[in-house]
């Protein structure tokens, strides 16, 4: 199986590919931003911890579509990110902000049918985080 952990920093799974755009170590040190060097349709499952709030509109709705172009059918990508109602999420490193709307504005975008489309299966706070899990269709 074929996983990745997108955005890893010094959280290195073993058995998973880690991904960043620095080198702690990982296998593969990239900036995800200019895309996954994977095949379509040919990974397993994402996760990805604290990342996705790094990123602007534009780099998010890039990735997203990345992320779809590699998982395989009916897949899925579990994503974590403070939550827009806590004092995390405001750190001035963070370029976007997440809360249960933003979920629900970006996965149902119309604009973005022909990028990504997943089915939303968790999208809820969790302490001071959002933990958003969404399934490839």
């Amino acid at each position: 199986m074929r996983k990745l952990n997108l955005g890893c920093g010094k959280d290195i799974k073993p058995d998973w590919i880690n991904i960043d755009i620095l080198d702690y170590g990982q296998e593969i040190v990239r900036d995800i931003t200019r895309g996954l060097p994977f095949d379509a349709d040919s990974v397993d499952e994402i996760y990805s911890c604290h990342f996705f709030e790094h990123l602007n509109g534009d780099d998010v709705r890039w990735v997203l579509k990345e992320c779809y172009r590699v998982l395989k059918s009916d897949a899925e990508i579990f994503i974590r990110v403070p939550h827009s109602h806590c004092d995390e999420a405001f750190y001035p490193d963070h370029k976007s902000y997440w809360n249960e709307k933003v979920v629900n504005a970006l996965i149902n975008d119309p604009a973005q049918k022909g990028n990504y489309n997943f089915s939303i299966i968790q999208n809820e706070k969790v302490n001071t985080e959002l933990y958003i899990k969404l399934k490839k269709l």
